[in-house]
């Protein structure tokens, strides 16, 4: 008889203790991003139309309804914890929300930025739930590429400069609050015992 050990497949490399590592997503989490996107995409359409009501009134009034997608994007990052988690949640809301809204490619492209500046700052977070620092990061990327959007889109120059001041600290302090609204969700969905990821 052969009392030889019994040769066993070497198993691959995780990391946190997953299989496959934090690339390797699981059904679960893709279902969860998706549906993130799609409630996120409801959201968008409800704060569009409040921003083109409040623009009537001012800009500075508009100006906080435009940081729903940075919402999505940190809380699908926060929750889920995997390298694109904000990009599939953001490609699932921009595609939702275009019966509301007819198709843009504008909005294509700002839901991009805005997915690739939370994954910055997931990455700076090490795909853990994000830092304050990663939501501020990721609140003054997306600050800026709206700034620079609306400037035209709202010919901000032609407003007179105490307007022009107003607005643009309305729309970047909206972001922040957004991007800090996204972390304040997740970590209570968390301490609820909702767990998506099984990362550290």
């Amino acid at each position: 008889m052969n009392d030889a050990p019994e040769l066993t497949q070497p198993t691959r490399p995780t990391q946190a203790g997953r299989p496959g590592g934090v690339w390797h997503w699981t059904t679960r989490e893709l279902l969860v991003a998706a549906t993130i996107g799609a409630l996120g995409a409801a959201l968008t359409a409800a704060t569009k139309a409040a921003a083109t009501a409040l623009y009537a009134i001012s800009p500075v009034l508009a100006a906080p309804m435009t940081g729903t997608a940075l919402f999505v994007g940190v809380l699908a990052a926060s929750l889920i914890r995997r390298p694109g988690a904000a990009l599939v949640a953001g490609a699932v809301a921009a595609i939702v929300v275009t019966p509301f809204g007819g198709f843009n490619p504008r909005n294509l492209v700002a839901a991009a930025v805005v997915a690739i500046a939370v994954e910055l700052a997931a990455l700076v977070s090490r795909y853990r739930m994000l830092t304050w620092y990663g939501v501020l990061l990721a609140a003054l990327l997306n600050g800026a590429f709206l700034l620079s959007i609306h400037w035209l889109v709202w010919r901000m120059s032609q407003m007179v400069p105490a307007l022009q001041i107003g607005t643009a600290v309305s729309l970047v302090g909206a972001q922040i609050v957004w991007a800090a609204l996204g972390v304040v969700v997740a970590r209570m969905l968390a301490r609820a015992g909702v767990h998506v990821s099984t990362s550290r």
